[in-house]
């Protein structure tokens, strides 16, 4: 439950399930490397939007120092 999670995560992280299920089931290459790269996509916008969210954070209660 955190507040940075967005549905457009969610949705990512589900496709990364999808063709995770979908290496273990055929053990293909290319079922592998759509992983990889779906996983290093999903890591990017997790950062990315974590980082997001923190930043805009601070950036409205700079004027408050507590």
């Amino acid at each position: 439950k955190s507040p940075w999670y967005t549905d457009e995560l969610r949705l990512l992280k589900q496709e990364l399930r999808l063709c995770e299920q979908r290496w273990m089931k055929t053990g293909l290459q290319v079922h592998q490397e759509a992983l990889v790269k779906k996983r290093r996509i999903l890591n990017a916008m997790l950062k990315k939007t974590k980082s997001q969210y923190y930043n805009d954070l601070i950036g409205e209660h700079s004027q408050d120092p507590k």
